[in-house]
């Protein structure tokens, strides 16, 4: 008799694979071996038992394409937008090969610890380890922007695995999710991508005040890091106070790439956090020392980076401790970008005492202008 033809474990692994998948964890080894043209036995002596054969048919080779892909960049010669679709792609790819599979051992009585055992490295452990990695080769060719790589990471690898999840698991097809492949990258691209700085934010920008505005300085930038301007070197914001006729108080800010937040424009956060500065520094100025109790903000129109907008601030009215402002955030073609108003409450001495009387030292500090008081 002549002998069988030759089966490599590529090809047995392969056709054990096509069967557990096609027919479960029940499927017999004589039907894999008739896959492949040889006896029940044979493929026995060669892997051991039939559980064996599943696992490695079912945990081997998955997740290549996508490390491959990785490894291999992020180039810099390449629109970022076109890697981060094909990473898209691959992975997802991979993910839809991968969920049945383990599906399978789960249905063979395999707990995950078990099945995680059967890996060099668990598929999810090695996709979010690989594409930090290429993250941060990204960061330090200036291909991409700072932030925290393993929580990018997890996003970028969650987005993809949550759509083939609901496709594979609860059999929920998102609509247009297999044709939107293109619009993911480009969303991963605003997101991961270094921030385009517009040449006259290479500049320092120029925040001087129109004509009778008087430099300002308020109480909460005394000796202490404002959040909003406590740099005032910096590529986040840069802010510039003056005072305005009674009770009127206008800001100068510059909203540099590191208030971003859609792609070139600034975050609402960063723009509410403004309004919210100025707004307590027309309390504070008012001679009140007060905490916000509400802000109420409104986003007209979305704000380009590199902008120096004027804010103005102005008290409305005082009724006992409550003082209430409003103002806006407005661009030097009179464009409305954000509005809002503010209710304070002025720190009680009897329940604020130490905190009453620091603010108390702020106000009185020499060089600071209150409204309606000379500069002392």
């Amino acid at each position: 008799m002549g002998r069988g033809r030759q089966v490599t474990d590529e090809e047995l692994l392969q056709a054990a694979r096509e069967v557990f998948l096609q027919h479960g964890p029940s499927a017999s080894v004589d039907l894999v071996a008739e896959r492949v043209g040889i006896t029940g036995p044979a493929v026995f002596r060669r892997m051991g038992s039939k559980q064996n054969l599943m696992v490695r048919a079912l945990t081997s080779g998955f997740g290549g394409s996508f490390v491959g892909v990785l490894q291999s960049g992020p180039h810099t010669d390449v629109p970022l937008r076109e890697q981060l679709t094909d990473i898209v792609r691959v992975l997802r790819q991979d993910i839809e090969e991968l969920l049945p599979c383990l599906s399978t051992l789960r249905a063979a009585g395999m707990e995950p610890t078990e099945i995680a055992g059967y890996f060099e490295e668990p598929p999810p452990a090695r996709a979010q380890r690989e594409m930090a990695a290429w993250i941060r080769r990204g960061q330090r060719s200036g291909l991409l922007r700072e932030q925290d790589a393993d929580a990018a990471a997890i996003s970028c690898i969650g987005a993809v695995h949550m759509r083939v999840f609901f496709g594979r698991v609860l059999g929920l097809r998102i609509p247009g999710a297999d044709e939107r492949v293109e619009d993911i990258g480009e969303f991963l691209e605003g997101a991961l991508g270094a921030v385009d700085v517009p040449e006259e934010m290479d500049s320092v920008p120029d925040l001087s005040g129109d004509p009778g505005w008087t430099p300002a300085r308020l109480p909460t930038d005394v000796g202490i890091e404002s959040f909003v301007s406590g740099n005032p070197a910096g590529q986040r914001l840069q802010v510039r106070h003056y005072l305005d006729g009674d009770q009127v108080l206008r800001a100068r800010v510059w909203f540099g790439p590191g208030s971003q937040g859609p792609p070139g424009h600034a975050h609402g956060g960063s723009m509410a956090a403004v309004l919210d500065k100025v707004f307590a520094g027309a309390v504070w100025l008012s001679g009140y020392p007060a905490v916000a109790l509400e802000l109420t903000s409104r986003f007209r129109k979305m704000l380009p980076l590199g902008t120096v907008a004027t804010v103005t601030a102005r008290v409305q009215s005082i009724e006992g401790r409550k003082v209430r402002v409003s103002g806006r955030i407005e661009g030097s073609d009179g464009t409305v970008f954000a509005e809002g108003e503010a209710l304070f409450l002025a720190l009680d001495p009897a329940r604020h005492g130490d905190l009453t009387a620091r603010a108390r030292d702020m106000l009185g500090t020499p060089g600071l202008t209150f409204f309606g008081q000379e500069e002392s």
